[in-house]
């Protein structure tokens, strides 16, 4: 990857790296370290791949190949969340697929500059605050709602990735992401599993989701083998807390894995 040479490049890949280091786990990508390659290139250092999800969906041929692809996929961010990890850039891109035909979350770039700007801008909103007033006096609710916009600013901001798999409070409100923001994006990306394209094109998304959120149109899961369309309507409910959470999507993916085993 081409990057800036500069501290704050090395203290990204740095956290990357410890990041990786600490959530392990069979779908997520091994992340050993990185080197220095000429003035402005990186390499990552990590275990063999084939390519990235997005290049190799349509080599999905068989339904089991698909529902297998959908709960490394679900374990994968299941994992980071027991752990307290909100990804917040969740799309084909950011997992990899392997020789042996696994699926692995392998870009935790976003997560781990977010989580480390987030607590330096906190630290900065606070030490402005503390500037700006009389010696020996606290604004709270002041502080409070400066750190708070600056966190919604941040939000959509600051994540990069495809914005095809942002969830609608984020596109919309600019709220911060969370592991409701994280199915929603889950549930997109099963879609793109099942059906093997896009639920929503990129250079279409705001406005299909602006329309999708006034007049409850979400894109048709007609297309979807059995399995995938009600577990997506689940993910893209409107409301973030009737998402549910990534155990319970784990745990419907190896009920049908037990079912397809069993000749249902």
């Amino acid at each position: 990857m081409r990057l800036p040479p500069n501290d704050r490049t090395e203290q990204s890949l740095n956290n990357l790296v410890s990041l990786s280091l600490s959530v392990p786990h069979p779908n997520i990508l091994s992340l050993y370290g990185w080197v220095r390659k000429g003035t402005d290139m990186v390499g990552l250092v990590t275990e063999r791949v084939l390519g990235v999800l997005s290049d190799v969906v349509d080599t999905l041929h068989s339904y089991r190949d698909r529902v297998e692809t959908a709960l490394d996929v679900s374990a994968a961010l299941c994992h980071l969340h027991n752990r307290g990890i909100v990804l917040g850039d969740l799309s084909p891109h950011t997992f990899f697929v392997t020789e042996a035909g696994q699926t692995k979350l392998g870009n935790l770039r976003s997560t781990s500059d977010y989580m480390a700007r987030t607590e330096r801008e906190r630290e900065r909103e606070r030490e402005m605050a503390s500037m700006s007033r009389p010696r020996g006096m606290r604004d709270t609710r002041a502080e409070q709602s400066s750190t708070a916009e600056r966190e919604r600013e941040m939000g959509l901001g600051y994540l990069a990735g495809d914005p095809s798999y942002l969830a609608p409070e984020m596109v919309i409100g600019g709220e911060r992401p969370s592991k409701a923001s994280d199915l929603f994006g889950l549930g997109s990306l099963l879609f793109l599993i099942g059906a093997g394209s896009p639920a929503f094109p990129a250079n279409a998304y705001l406005s299909h989701i602006l329309s999708a959120l006034k007049h409850r149109h979400l894109p048709s899961t007609a297309s979807l083998p059995p399995y995938f369309s009600d577990i997506v309507v689940h993910l893209w409910s409107e409301r973030p807390e009737e998402r549910g959470s990534g155990k319970g999507v784990c745990r419907y993916w190896r009920e049908v894995v037990a079912r397809i085993e069993a000749g249902e």
